[in-house]
């Protein structure tokens, strides 16, 4: 019994950060451009990431 509270706790932590995550996210996205790019603030780094994401997920498809 313990460990399904736990696994539901776990599970309802995860959602309301999503949640949160998101809305934080929507804040501070003023128009389209912020939107589609990421207000083209992203670093190098992530910025090859999210690129390396797209064409791997592509390819796996």
């Amino acid at each position: 019994m313990d460990g399904q509270l736990l696994n539901a706790g776990i599970v309802v932590a995860y959602l309301v950060s999503m949640l949160l995550f998101g809305w934080w996210g929507k804040s501070r996205t003023k128009n389209n451009s912020d939107y589609l790019v990421a207000g083209r603030r992203l670093g190098s780094v992530l910025y090859t990431g999210t690129m390396a994401a797209v064409v791997l997920g592509g390819a796996s498809t």
